[in-house]
């Protein structure tokens, strides 16, 4: 009978696809890689998209359980759910990649990841979709894109507005509750969400919560203007071993590691059509980050040795500020070129305690100025792109950073080749300059040169892509 049915489930589905046409189907856009939209097929770059229909089929409450499933992408975790989430590229360290909401910048360097981002209080409850670029991007967005960019892109409502009220709950007194709304009112596309997620202990003491609201707006000023608004707001709290230590099988201390973070994103950008041929954003983003850890002393026997960890108590504050102004000339029909300019300002501050006797403060400000530009040229089958970026900071040499690439069709239909290559940089964290343990402030930047080709097709009637 099970043999019988496999076989007419195996005839049925075989029926199905023989008697269908080719898959209809809308192919995404890719906004991280270049200064201007382009089909995801068309990018030079190693890129991965995960659609909004992806992530809400995964039913993951965080950005670091979907981003779990993507190939070429490297996940850890330190303990349940809540416990510190990196992501790794292409073997760089978790600080190699830059990380963005909507654009913006959101790696804090002045905690001890120095730059990482702990992706386990990223909730997906506004994701509309995640774009993940494999290689430097420094050209472009400047320190930090040394590996790749992570950009998390959130929803922005079209047509009649809608609600959206959602909860689950689970084992380990796991409980979530979601809701939003988004939609056009007037001029204004909008998309708002609020979302909670709780979960109590799961392998050692390791409960976490995390609370979240976000706002993402378009008000059409004008047929050539257009004013876009992102705002969020999250508050998370998690208590584990603390990592590193042995965990809850060998940790001789069971005494947990407590961290309290609030974050806040905002941001504008305002772009106008001013010619035919000639389209400017400004912009202007801020990101603060407040974070209070409690760590435990980290024992290697009783009585500890040299080799012990003493405890660390730390209060960190970052802000960083950008102003951005950016320029698209299309120059042809099928040639364009971008030019851009921004202004970084970046404020990092700890107060902390070791082994609850020896002070370890310091506060940093750093400014970075970045001046680049870009040519692309795309037809049907062919994809070509080439930019350069200089960034001045004060205390360092003038950073170039160049990157070019291809993409070309290999026959109508047929498969793509595809290559790039470029310098990704990352300026020294600022918990690595001045730290007053172990920091050191004759640091230099650091380094990575990249080059990738890619052959990539589809068969089965374009329901299956192949990558080498």
């Amino acid at each position: 009978f099970h043999r019988s049915l496999f076989f007419s489930l195996v005839a049925l589905l075989a029926a199905q696809c023989a008697g269908q046409s080719e898959l209809p189907r809308v192919e995404p856009t890719v906004v991280t890689v270049t200064g201007e939209a382009m089909p995801l097929s068309a990018v030079p770059s190693s890129v991965v998209v995960l659609s909004r229909e992806t992530i809400e089929n995964s039913r993951a409450e965080n950005v670091g359980d979907v981003l779990r499933q993507v190939p070429f992408l490297f996940l850890t975790r330190a303990g349940g759910a809540g416990g510190l989430t990196t992501v790794t590229l292409r073997g760089g360290k978790p600080n190699f990649t830059l990380v963005m909401l909507d654009g913006i910048p959101v790696n804090d360097i002045s905690d001890t990841l120095g730059g990482s981002f702990d992706f386990a209080a990223l909730s997906t409850s506004n994701v509309d979709h995640i774009e993940i670029v494999r290689g430097p991007l420094s050209s472009i967005y400047g320190s930090e894109a040394v590996s790749g960019v992570i950009n998390v892109i959130s929803r922005t409502g079209h047509g009649p507005p809608t609600l959206e009220i959602g909860g689950s709950a689970g084992n380990f007194g796991a409980g979530e509750a979601q809701v939003g709304s988004s939609g056009r009112a007037g001029k204004v596309d909008y998309g708002i969400s609020g979302s909670y997620f709780s979960v109590g202990e799961q392998v050692g003491k390791d409960s976490f919560q995390v609370g979240t609201v976000a706002l993402h707006t378009q008000l059409t000023l004008a047929p050539n203007k257009v004013l876009q608004t992102v705002m969020q707001y999250r508050n998370s709290e998690a208590q584990g071993f603390p990592p590193n230590g042995g965990g809850p099988e060998y940790s001789i201390l069971r005494d947990p590691q407590h961290a309290q973070v609030t974050q806040v994103i905002g941001g504008l950008v305002f772009r106008h059509q001013l010619r035919p041929r000639w389209l400017y954003s400004l912009s202007f983003d801020v990101f603060d980050r407040e974070q209070d850890l409690a760590s435990p002393a980290i024992l290697d026997k009783i009585p500890p040795t040299f080799r012990a960890v003493p405890s660390n108590q730390s209060a960190t504050s970052f802000r960083r500020y950008r102003f951005g102004w950016s320029n698209v000339f299309t120059l042809t029909s099928r040639l364009t070129a971008h030019l851009n300019a921004s202004e970084r300002q970046e404020i990092g501050s700890s107060d902390g305690l070791i082994a609850g006797t020896v002070p370890d403060r310091f506060s940093l400000t750093r400014s970075t100025l970045g001046i680049g530009g870009e040519l692309v040229y795309h037809s049907e089958r062919l994809t070509v792109t080439s930019g350069l970026r200089s960034d001045k900071s004060p205390g360092f040499d003038n950073v170039w950073s160049p990157r070019a690439g291809i993409s070309y069709q290999l026959g109508h239909g047929g498969p793509r080749i595809r290559g790039s290559w470029g310098l990704g940089f990352k300026l020294p964290s600022f918990f690595a300059l001045a730290d007053q343990t172990v920091g050191n402030r004759q640091l230099k930047p650091e380094y990575a040169n990249s080059f990738d080709l890619g052959l990539t097709g589809e068969t089965w009637r374009r329901r299956l892509t192949l990558e080498l």
